[in-house]
């Protein structure tokens, strides 16, 4: 029914809570293929050593580049785990990050609500971070499926080309199924716990910067990333800092002409989603307005 892709680095600390979830689910992958890429710590044997017990997961090894690589490489180790699929009579694609935990019935909820939405393309659960002495939930619009678990009806899958080997991609995959006509959902309900978020290790300033430079490269609209940037500035800790590295990470691609996505139906796509979140004041009066033209 499904097959699951994990790239994986210097997980050792986390990896083997994922793969007792995985291993807990009601309904079981066809195949799970895990991309070690470059590991300098345990994550490989502690893969292996599941390995040999469950025919079902496999590992793979890839060298080490010298560099944890956020976007392109993540993508590219996801590509390496796709190619060697052995089952391909799949119905579903899964690809997600080791450093989660879910409980048994995650996957059989999921596949419940594909089964029952058909234009559902791309679904996950909602991710918990701990901050601040608690697990609180990383908001985002409900039709932004989170990038370390993301769920693809095979259909979407293709159609949408596959992922992007760019920052970014967890959003440009979303844009280019709704697009398509594809419904995409994060569900809230379907917990979901983060061990190491985006920044825990690399640093938030570097975090930041990544998202500005992915925000760039897929198009985001300017004002957009500058509202979203100071209001980073003030909500998140260290204060300023996650902002500020977006901005810089956005405006520093622009100053420097730096390549975008080719594709400009999907860039204006996203700058109306933008703007209707930016000013929803102006989009609601300018619907009234073009709904009272279309009375008789």
């Amino acid at each position: 029914m499904y097959v699951i892709i994990s790239p994986a680095r210097d997980e050792d600390e986390y990896i083997e809570r994922t793969i007792r979830c995985v291993i807990s689910q009601t309904v079981q992958p066809l195949e799970w293929i895990i991309v070690d890429d470059g590991s300098s710590d345990e994550t490989a044997d502690i893969i292996w050593s599941y390995a040999i017990r469950y025919p079902w997961i496999r590992l793979i090894r890839l060298p080490n580049r010298g560099r944890r690589q956020r976007g392109a490489g993540v993508v590219s180790a996801f590509y390496e785990g796709y190619g060697r699929l052995e089952h391909r009579d799949y119905n579903f694609i899964v690809k997600l990050d080791v450093d989660l935990s879910f409980n048994a019935l995650y996957f059989e909820e999921l596949f419940r609500r594909f089964a029952v939405s058909p234009s559902l393309g791309i679904a996950g659960g909602a991710l918990y971070t701990f901050r601040h002495g608690r697990w609180l939930l990383d908001k985002a619009p409900l039709d932004t499926v989170y990038g370390p678990t993301k769920v693809y009806r095979r259909e979407c899958f293709e159609q949408i080309g596959g992922l992007v080997r760019s920052l970014g991609w967890d959003a440009i995959d979303d844009l280019k199924a709704q697009l398509l006509g594809w419904q995409t959902r994060t569900f809230r309900d379907l917990v979901v716990l983060h061990y190491r978020p985006i920044g825990k290790r690399s640093g938030v300033i570097k975090a930041g910067l990544e998202r500005g430079k992915g925000a760039y490269f897929m198009g985001s609209h300017p004002l957009f990333i500058l509202a979203r940037g100071l209001y980073r500035m003030g909500r998140d800790r260290p204060p300023v800092i996650a902002g500020l590295g977006l901005l810089l990470g956005y405006f520093g691609s622009w100053l420097k002409r730096k390549p975008r996505i080719d594709d400009a139906e999907l860039i204006a796509f996203l700058r109306r989603k933008q703007l209707r979140r930016l000013l929803p004041l102006h989009y609601s009066l300018g619907q009234r307005r073009a709904d009272r033209r279309k009375l008789p």
